[in-house]
């Protein structure tokens, strides 16, 4: 039989409401069965239609099959499924493999940040104690290293080749007072090659020390231009300028 499942109520009102004609293929026997059932739907609908199939259903589908498409009987729950964890099976070593290739570039990558990290860090307190020592009064903490560099050479009024001797010198002068903590720099100048350092120090003899120690360095050499002793401390100027200038 080709018209559902009869003698329901909840399918009398769901036929009701959707449609007021119904058609109904069966056999014979279904007939005589379903007989109360076609008058009974009868009252509800406009007309019932019942189509007696002496051969059975099967001419009537065979003759579906050949004027459509044909009947897929492969759907719903009986449909044919894909095995998804068979597809990607031959595939799950690669897969391991490039998460494992991966986790260790971001490994690596965190190594790399932190190790640049703490490099940043080092160089930023290396040139901050350098300026200190240029700048013993700007407490403010250094931002831009490159900024506070062209500011000074700004302040310095450098000519063209100044950065070639004005920071290298420097480097030399905090390599020296790293040697002698007792002394303190005061003043820095600079004009046509020449830096003038003004400072104190507990003694003249640190005051040489430092000055040899800048000598030592094949490229500058360095000489004490005055002293003066003021209660327990020596100020004085020393000149520094490249060998041969």
């Amino acid at each position: 039989m080709a018209a559902g499942i009869l003698g329901e109520q909840g399918l009398v009102e769901q036929a009701a409401e959707s449609s007021r004609h119904l058609l109904v293929y069966c056999e014979p026997t279904d007939d005589q069965r379903f007989a109360d059932d076609w008058n009974r739907l009868r009252q509800h609908l406009d007309s019932v239609d019942i189509n007696l199939l002496p051969d059975g259903v099967l001419p009537r589908v065979a003759v579906t099959v050949a004027s459509g498409a044909g009947v897929n009987l492969l759907q719903g729950r009986y449909g044919e499924s894909m095995d998804v964890g068979a597809m990607f099976r031959p595939w799950r070593y690669v897969a391991m493999l490039l998460i494992g290739l991966g986790m260790l570039g971001i490994a690596g990558k965190a190594i790399d940040y932190f190790r640049l990290t703490s490099e940043e860090a080092a160089l930023k307190e290396q040139f901050t104690a350098v300026y200190r020592e240029v700048r013993p009064d700007d407490t403010r903490e250094v931002m831009d290293p490159l900024g506070t560099v062209t500011s000074i050479r700004r302040s310095f009024g450098t000519p063209g080749s100044a950065p070639a001797v004005f920071l290298p010198t420097l480097q030399q002068l905090a390599a020296a007072m790293q040697d002698n903590k007792d002394a303190e720099i005061q003043a820095i100048s600079y004009r046509a090659g020449v830096i003038d350092v003004r400072l104190t120090a507990p003694d003249v003899a640190t005051l040489d020390r430092i000055e040899k120690s800048v000598s030592q360095s094949s490229r500058f050499t360095a000489s004490i231009q005055s002293t003066d002793r003021i209660g327990d401390r020596v100020n004085s100027r020393i000149q520094i300028r490249e060998v041969g200038s």
